[in-house]
């Protein structure tokens, strides 16, 4: 919401694909105030849910407020019949993208940095942290033609400020005139948005891709469940992992320890990652405020995700990739053992994915990287108000790399 931010692109050794266009194309939702406006009326008692997006921005480039042929817009140069590769980052604090160029096909090819077979869609949606590397042939006519990213309205529940959501960009050939894009066509274009979101009432993530090579997925060692409620904790609203709100605010369950100093929750996960630091290297328990979970070196964690939440969650694990193994559509209810079916033969593999309301997740990963990895909602208003956890990774390991301390030692400069 606040802040700089940028992409960082690490590539292949060995490109599997050949394109000659390569862009980076950022979705952002905006707002018109600074977080330090937007947050305490959504924390406090009185709150009536997250703020919503005046916009929405396409590599910070947005219309809000204007007339299309007055609004300012990226064009995008290709060459007739090359083809080109979009990498899609959805950098946004809480909304879920429909993107789409008209008359265009999308190949996807990664999810999230991580390869999927090969597939061909209208239209992808793109929830906040993920992100999707695409191929387009540039095939048509020699024209212009409309890039659209919509945000699903149907996502954010207060919808009482819905203005100016479509961001658009224009898909221009070598040599087409210097003019915008068929204004009828996004009225076709608004209809396949539409279309999309009555498809992500029931999944927000379109959960039909696939990869992995025969054999990559290897048996589970050990369950851990955890549930996304919402609690109303001494007059606020309070997200919770299994009942617990990360944070030393109203929502914890309990005080925190004496003498820990109360966090900057402008910048939670450097707190918390440091306060746990301190702990391991101290030889202590973790105080429950944590919200933290020991895993050890080599284990086969299968990490069931229930969400209670009438709204969908985007979740975010640091320091892996998972395999979705099983995705519940909405109001599926809990994962149940036995009676829903594991993908354990060719799941995709990603580090966010989206646990649809009132529904369940199961996501398989190898606790091979060491460290302290914080576990959370990419809604930003959720992580600031506590929707999040900890793994920590081989304590052993961890006291090993960072030594070890006699007492507790805490930064300033996170307080």
């Amino acid at each position: 919401m606040d802040g700089l931010k940028g992409a960082l692109i690490i590539r292949n050794r060995e490109e599997p694909y050949l394109y000659r266009h390569e862009f980076i194309l950022q979705l952002s939702d905006w707002y018109h105030n600074l977080t330090k406006v937007l947050i305490p009326p959504f924390l406090g008692p009185q709150s009536f849910g997250e703020d919503v997006p005046f916009s929405a921005l396409m590599n910070d480039i947005g219309q809000y407020n204007c007339t299309l042929n007055q609004c300012r817009m990226e064009t995008y140069y290709v060459r007739h019949n090359s083809t080109v590769r979009f990498r899609i980052i959805n950098t946004s604090a809480i909304a879920v993208f429909n993107f789409a160029i008209d008359q265009h096909s999308l190949t996807i090819i990664e999810i999230d940095g991580s390869p999927i077979d090969p597939k061909t869609v209208d239209y992808i949606r793109v929830n906040a942290g993920q992100r999707y590397d695409i191929l387009v042939r540039a095939n048509q006519n020699i024209s212009n033609y409309w890039i659209q990213a919509t945000i699903d309205k149907y996502d954010i529940w207060n919808v009482y400020r819905y203005a100016s959501w479509p961001v658009r960009a224009v898909f221009r050939y070598e040599g087409a005139p210097n003019v915008l894009p068929d204004l009828e066509r996004l009225n076709e274009m608004d209809l396949q948005a539409n279309y999309s979101f009555q498809e992500a009432h029931f999944s927000i993530d379109q959960n039909n891709y696939y990869f992995s090579p025969p054999g990559s997925v290897p048996d589970s060692t050990r369950q851990i469940q955890v549930n996304i409620d919402w609690f109303v904790d001494y007059g606020s609203l309070w997200p919770h992992l299994n009942n617990v709100t990360y944070g030393f605010t109203n929502g914890t369950t309990l005080p925190p320890p004496r003498g820990t100093p109360r966090p900057n929750m402008t910048s939670p996960d450097l707190f918390f990652f440091t306060t746990a630091l301190n702990f391991i290297r101290a030889n202590l328990s973790i105080p429950l405020q944590q919200n933290a979970v020991t895993i050890y070196h080599g284990e086969v964690i299968d990490f069931i995700i229930n969400n209670h939440d009438n709204s969908a969650h985007p979740m975010h694990i640091h320091g892996h990739n998972f395999w979705v193994l099983a995705m519940g559509n909405r109001s599926d209810g809990d994962y149940v053992p036995g009676m829903n079916v594991l993908n354990t033969v060719n799941p995709v593999k990603r580090d966010t994915v989206t646990a649809n309301a009132n529904s369940y997740l199961v996501l398989r990963f190898v606790a091979d990287n060491p460290g302290i990895w914080f576990v959370h909602c990419h809604t930003d208003w959720h992580l600031v108000a506590g929707m999040a956890m900890l793994f920590l990774e081989s304590p052993k390991l961890i006291q090993e790399q960072y030594g070890m301390t006699k007492e507790l030692k805490f930064c300033d400069g996170v307080m």
